[in-house]
This record gives structure tokens, C-alpha cells and sequence, in this order.
């Protein structure tokens, strides 16, 4: 099977969700399922599209033992990874603050700049009094949810790279002392971990504050909430220092 490069098919991170399963199942003898197969002694592997806002898998894998591996699916062409992208940690004070920027603005016929603005600075000060701490013990729980195995495809490159998830063990580890630094957007932050020694390290990990349906959706009958966005930045540079990487190309 020759996978589809050209955009035809990735349109959203489902489709390229689905395209990757369609590609496993059809070669079974690529890279990564010659491994799943060495690993669990499975002769035999079937590949289903999971994905929705519930689970971190995006895929699982069948063995015929009737046990199941969890996958998680990325899309990459240039930008940022997700990680996280989640409405729960969001306190209930930072609730409120929308709820009465919305009733503020409720008259209004548009969205303009003005509101634009100001909705960037509420976030921006919600990240200056964000508890640093909190964050540190939220990544240690996404790491233990997290799926066994990582996919990347790398579009630019036109190959999947697959990792374990422990490469992100020591980013997403609750020891860790954090601090943030400001970033370009309002919106954002970087996360920098503060070693014992003092000396400060870019995770190249960012955190940011959005509403899940942006701001138009807020005045309107769909609504839209604040969410927290856990990134990765300089993605090729956090690929390349993964360990244990399986590549298919297609």
C-alpha cells in the first residue's frame, strides 16, 4: 500500500488516524509489526482505529490472545505536537472569569480585536498565577495513561517513527521543579525545569490556555470552554533524542 502524502487524506488528525491503521493492516510486515510481533509472540496482529475525546489511544492493536496494545497516533508536518489538551484542571475561578467576560460582552453583535484582547490578557494573567506544582503532578498522570507506543508521521520525510512512551518519563515526571517562562503569544508559556544545582533546562514542553471552540462559539448556542494544552516545540529536535525508534517509510 502505498500511504497518501499529498494531503488527499489529512484534512484532520482522524483521517490520519485512520490512514495509519489502514497502512498496518496492510503491511504486516513492516518495521514496527515484525516488533509487536517479536515482543508479544504474536503471529498474527489487527489493527482498529479507536480515537475520541476519551481515551489517549488512538489505536489499539489485537493480539490473538485476545489482549490488546494501546497506540497513540500524531500527525507532523511543522509546529507543535499535543501531548494534552484537556477541559479538567481548570479551576473554577478561571470558570467564572469567562463566564463573566461572556456576559460582559453578551450584547455584542461581533467579535472584534477589542474583546480579542482583552480574552488574551485574562489568559495570560491566569497562566502568571497558574500553580506550577499542579502542573508537575498533572504530566506524572498523563505519563501513567499514557499509551505504551507512540506514532509520528512524518510527513516531511514520508515515514512513520514510532517510540515508547517512556522517552517521556523524564519530562512528565512529578519530581520535577518547573517554572515558566513567557513566550511570544499571551496565550502561552514555555515550561523550563529548575534543577537542584539552579541550572534552568527548556523542556521545550509549552503550556497554553484556550477555549476548546474559540471565542466566537462562546456567544453562540454551541458555547465554549477554557482548556489546558500541554505542546511540544522543536519536534524533530525532541524525535531525535527518543531512544529505541522504529521507522517505516511509505
Amino acid at each position: 500500500m502505498v500511504f497518501p502524502h499529498q494531503g488527499e487524506n489529512h484534512s484532520n488528525g482522524i483521517n490520519n488516524e485512520k490512514d495509519i491503521v489502514v497502512f498496518m493492516n496492510t503491511n504486516p510486515l513492516c518495521n514496527f509489526n515484525k516488533l509487536l510481533k517479536l515482543t508479544f509472540q504474536a503471529d498474527d496482529l489487527k489493527w482498529e482505529h479507536k480515537g475520541g475525546t476519551t481515551t489517549k489511544s488512538d489505536a489499539i492493536v489485537h493480539l490473538p490472545s485476545n489482549e490488546h496494545i494501546n497506540i497513540s497516533i500524531k500527525n507532523h508536518t511543522s509546529g507543535t505536537l499535543d501531548w494534552l489538551n484537556t477541559t479538567k484542571g481548570v479551576s473554577e475561578s478561571v470558570k467564572l472569569r469567562i463566564k463573566e467576560f461572556q456576559k460582559k460582552h453578551s450584547f455584542k453583535e461581533n467579535v472584534d480585536e477589542e474583546m480579542r484582547a482583552e480574552l488574551e490578557l485574562i489568559f495570560s494573567q491566569i497562566l502568571d498565577n497558574y500553580d506550577i506544582n499542579g502542573l508537575s503532578v498533572m504530566l506524572d498522570e498523563l505519563f501513567h495513561k499514557y499509551p505504551e507506543f507512540i506514532i509520528v508521521n512524518d510527513q516531511k520525510n514520508k515515514r512513520f517513527i514510532t517510540f515508547n512512551k517512556f522517552n517521556l518519563e523524564r519530562l512528565f515526571n512529578k519530581d520535577n521543579k518547573f517554572i515558566f517562562k513567557s513566550a511570544r503569544a499571551n496565550t502561552s508559556r514555555q515550561i523550563w525545569l529548575k534543577n537542584e544545582d539552579g541550572t534552568e533546562v527548556n523542556t521545550n514542553l509549552r503550556i497554553r490556555i484556550h477555549l476548546n471552540n474559540g471565542i466566537n462559539a462562546l456567544f453562540s448556542k454551541k458555547g465554549s470552554v477554557p482548556c489546558i494544552k500541554i505542546q511540544q516545540d522543536n519536534v524533530d529536535e525532541f524525535i531525535a533524542s527518543c531512544s529505541d525508534k522504529i521507522i517505516d517509510y511509505y
